[in-house]
C-alpha cells in the first residue's frame, strides 16, 4: 500500500501487524518484532510528507529505538556491547533522520539520525551497503539544507547514487540523484548535474509517493536550471513545461484545496504562449517559485537558500 501512495491502508496494516506481534509470548522476539513494525510505521509516515504525519513518525521510531534498547546514542558510549547493536538501530536512526529532515530539524537529523546510522553500519555491518546508501543520501540532503559544506554533501550523495546504482540499477535512484543534481549546481558543475537528471528522467516507470513525486519535480526543475546554464534555452523550456505538468498534479493531491485553487487562478501551471524564449523563461523561474513556496513555505531553506536565488540567476545567463 506504501507503494501505491496508500496511506490509509498502509496505517491500518501496520496497526493490525502491532496487534498481531502483541501476542507473541517470547518477550524478547516480541519486542524485536514490534520494533521493525514501528520503523516501517516512522516511514510510512515521512513517505506522506505531511507535518503532523512526521511528527508522528518520530514517535513511532522512537518507540523502536526502546524496544531495541536503544534510546542513547551508541557513538557516543565507549563501552560499547556489540551484541546490542543491529541493523534494526541503523534503520531506525535514518529513518529518524529522514523525519528530522523533513520537520527542518537539521542538528537532531546529523546528531540523532544519520551520524548514529552512519557509525552503526561502519563499525558494525559494513556488509548492509543499501542503508548506507540511504544514510549517505539522507546525511548528505541535510548538509545541502544547512548549506555549508556542500562539497562534503556532494562526496556523500555521489557516494550514494555508486551504490544504489550498483544494487539497484539507475531506475531506483531518484531521490539520490535529486539531491546530487541540486549540490552540482549549487557547486556549478552544470554538465554532471544534467547528466544525473537525464538519467533518471529517461526511464517512464518509478515508484508513486508523496516523496517520490516530490524528489521528481525537483529533479525535472534541476535538469531546467542545468540546461539553460549550458546554453540550451529551448530545452531548458522544455523541462520546465514538463515541471509545471507533474507540479500540478502532485499539489492537486498533496496540497489543501484552498492553496491549490489560488495556484491555479494565478494561471502558475499554465505553459506560457508563444513569446520571446527570455520572458518564457523569466516566467517559469517565477512561477517555481510560487510552486515550490505553497509546497515548502517561503521560510524553507530550500526556497530561502536555492529557489530563490535561481531567478537572479537566469538573467546571467538568458
Amino acid at each position: 500500500y506504501r507503494h501505491i501512495n496508500n496511506f490509509q491502508e498502509s496505517n491500518k496494516s501496520l496497526m493490525q501487524g502491532l496487534e498481531v506481534a502483541g501476542a507473541v509470548k517470547d518477550s524478547t522476539k516480541k519486542q524485536r518484532i514490534q520494533a521493525k513494525i514501528y520503523i516501517i510505521a516512522a516511514l510510512l509516515h515521512y513517505v506522506a510528507l505531511d507535518q503532523n504525519n512526521c511528527r508522528d513518525g518520530l514517535v513511532f521510531v522512537k518507540k523502536a529505538l526502546h524496544c531495541l534498547q536503544a534510546d542513547d546514542l551508541f557513538y557516543k558510549v565507549l563501552d560499547l556491547n556489540p551484541v546490542k547493536v543491529s541493523r534494526e538501530i541503523a534503520f531506525a536512526r535514518w529513518v529518524l533522520g529522514f523525519l528530522y529532515l523533513s520537520l527542518q530539524q537539521y542538528d537532531q537529523a546529523i546528531e540523532e539520525g544519520f551520524r548514529e546510522a552512519e557509525y552503526i553500519l561502519n563499525k558494525y555491518c559494513p556488509h548492509i551497503l543499501a542503508d548506507k546508501a540511504r544514510m549517505l543520501q539522507g546525511y548528505g540532503g541535510t548538509l545541502l539544507r544547512v548549506g555549508k559544506d556542500l562539497e562534503s554533501a556532494e562526496k556523500m550523495l555521489d557516494e550514494a547514487v555508486f551504490i544504489r546504482d550498483s544494487i539497484f540499477g539507475v531506475k531506483n535512484s531518484l531521490g539520490t540523484r535529486n539531491f546530487q543534481a541540486e549540490s552540482k549546481i549549487r557547486l556549478k558543475k552544470y554538465d554532471d548535474a544534467y547528466k544525473t537528471c537525464m538519467i533518471v528522467l529517461e526511464y517512464q516507470e518509478r515508484e508513486r509517493n508523496n516523496v517520490c513525486d516530490l524528489h521528481y519535480i525537483q529533479l525535472v526543475y534541476h535538469a531546467g536550471v542545468a540546461a539553460l546554464a549550458l546554453g540550451n534555452v529551448q530545452k531548458s523550456a522544455e523541462h520546465f513545461q514538463l515541471f509545471l505538468k507533474e507540479s500540478d498534479i502532485f499539489c492537486k493531491g498533496f496540497l489543501g484545496q484552498e492553496i491549490y485553487e489560488k495556484l491555479q487562478q494565478q494561471r502558475v501551471f499554465l505553459v506560457d504562449s508563444p513569446k520571446p524564449l527570455s520572458k518564457i523563461i523569466q516566467s517559469y523561474f517565477e512561477k517555481s517559485l510560487e510552486v515550490f513556496t505553497a509546497i515548502y513555505g517561503t521560510d524553507h531553506s530550500f526556497v530561502r537558500d536555492y529557489i530563490k536565488p535561481n531567478i537572479s540567476f537566469y538573467k546571467t545567463v538568458v
